[in-house]
This record gives structure tokens, sequence and C-alpha cells, in this order.
């Protein structure tokens, strides 16, 4: 292997991009190596179509090229942020069926079961706080929200709505930062793109989209979902051909 380039959560900080940096020379000696973030990938998904990217997968960003580097925005984990996330959204329907699970239909009780093995509140519970990883223990709940939203469940799509509404807002504040100090041309429409497993449900791109045109009706979404691994792809095809 001549050339290598790993996109990996975490190497936007120079002291875990250091650490996989040095894996993969051991790993591979004779190859060129570069490490760049996982939001790196995503923004190349697009081949240079958008001005900024939108992830929602497990947890959510923000993110745009900012000179030689990267605006970011958002993310903070399930704990504190991710808003739209699978996680969040997973979140929000654990949390309504545990507040009334008659709230919900029996169906989605019946789900529960499949995904964490019991529908009994306390169960569920204990599954979340003492799996190695929480928030991908919620994120294995969101497609049963975005389920309950297209079927027409009226607290479902409250939920999700919430949700990308709070994903909404830090986007269309991601894109104002992008021009501050500089006065855009006044035509000047930023192209967004989507990537990430939450945007495969189709109701949860129509409710960002809804929630993103009325809080800046400037900013357009780019039709389809980006892969990550066609960004990654450039990206060594970009590192491979360079001097």
């Amino acid at each position: 292997m001549d050339h290598l380039v790993a996109c990996v959560a975490g190497a936007g900080v120079a002291q875990a991009r250091d650490r996989v940096d040095r894996t993969l020379r051991q790993l591979q000696p004779q190859a060129r190596v570069q490490v760049l973030p996982d939001f790196a990938a995503a923004y190349h998904a697009f081949d240079g179509d958008v001005d900024l990217v939108v992830i929602a997968g497990t947890g959510t960003v923000v993110c745009s090229p900012a000179g030689t580097g990267w605006r970011v925005s958002g993310g903070h984990g399930w704990i504190l942020g991710d808003h739209g996330s699978a996680s969040r959204l997973g979140r929000a329907l654990l949390e309504a069926y545990l507040q009334d699970p008659g709230a919900l239909p029996q169906s989605t009780a019946d789900a529960l079961e499949a995904v964490y093995g019991s529908r009994e509140p306390g169960a569920l519970v204990r599954f979340v706080h003492m799996h190695p990883a929480p928030g991908a223990a919620l994120a294995l709940a969101a497609p049963l929200l975005t389920e309950l939203t297209a079927q027409g469940h009226a607290l479902a799509k409250s939920l999700l709505d919430q949700q990308m509404r709070l994903l909404a807002r830090t986007t269309a504040a991601h894109a104002s930062d992008m021009t501050a100090g500089i006065r855009p041309d006044a035509s000047w429409q930023p192209r967004v793109g989507l990537v990430g497993g939450v945007w495969a449900a189709a109701v949860a791109r129509t409710s960002f989209a809804r929630a993103l045109a009325d809080l800046a009706p400037e900013l357009h979404i780019r039709p389809g979902v980006g892969d990550p691994l066609d960004g990654a792809l450039r990206l060594a095809h970009t590192f491979a051909t360079a001097r």
C-alpha cells in the first residue's frame, strides 16, 4: 500500500490524530499516511458541491471548510448536545415510553422488546445505563421514532420536530458564522449537504428541511444523502496524486 488516508472520529484533536497516525505507520511502514477528522470524508462526499454539511448519525455535527482547517458546530455528545442525532431521537422515544407506556402503540412496546430484550421500564433503564456506549444504546430506538412519525403518530412527530428544529438552529447559526465579518453577495444561497444514517428516514429529512426553511430560508438542502466512503475515496485519490 503506497498511500493511506484515514478519516477518523476524534482526529480533529492533535493527540488523537497523532495516535492514529503512529498506529497506521506501524501497520503500513511503507505508506504515506494522512489522518483527517471523520467529517472531512462527509464533506467531500459531495465533491465540492456544497458549502456546509450536516452529519446526523449516532451523533450530529455541522461542518464546513475554514481556511486550511474546519469550522465545526454542534456535537458535544448525547448528554449535552447532538440534537437530531440517532441517540437523541432514540432517547426522546424511550423517555416518552418510560413516562407513559400507554401513550405509544402496542407495536412500539413489541419493537422495544425486540431491540432491547424487554419492554419493562426498569429493564430498559438498566440496559442503557449498563451499556458500554449509552449513546449507541439509545440510538437503537431512533428508527422506532421515525417509523411512528411516518405512520402519522402525533407524539412521535412532535418529538422528531423538536429535535430537528434544534439541529436546524445549529445549522443556521453555523451558516451565519461562515459570513461573519464579510458581506456575501445578495444572491448567495449556501448549499447544505446531508450525511448520516438518520437521513435515511424521509420524515427526518422533511422535518429538518421545514425547520431550516423557517429559520434560514437562504439555505438550500442539496438533494440526496452523501456517502462518506465516496468522500474518503476522493481524498485518497487527491493524496495519492499530490506531489
